[in-house]
């Protein structure tokens, strides 16, 4: 069974809101056939029931701080696309 590693920019479950739902559809719809796994930007409290049994692994990344974010746009103007003026981290 082949690998999919999904790096998204929220947690996709509970799907209560419509970019969630459109998340959480693409996993159930790959389920069967692949491997899946997570890697997200955002809530630092992963619970495992949270996260269906077909999700092999969920990993978190924190999301940077108001004051990253808006030093990152001062700093990437631009010259960076709107991801990694709101997920990118200088220090790490």
């Amino acid at each position: 069974m082949r690998k999919v590693l999904f790096i998204l920019t929220r947690n996709p479950f509970p799907p209560a809101t419509g970019r969630k739902y459109m998340l959480f559809n693409y996993l159930e719809f790959m389920r069967d056939e692949f491997e899946l796994h997570l890697l997200y930007v955002g809530e630092k409290d992963i619970r495992r029931g949270r996260i269906p049994s077909y999700v092999k692994s969920a990993e978190v990344l924190d999301r940077p701080s108001y004051q990253e974010t808006i030093g990152n746009f001062l700093r990437f103007g631009l010259n960076r696309s709107l991801q990694e003026r709101l997920f990118f981290y200088g220090h790490r």
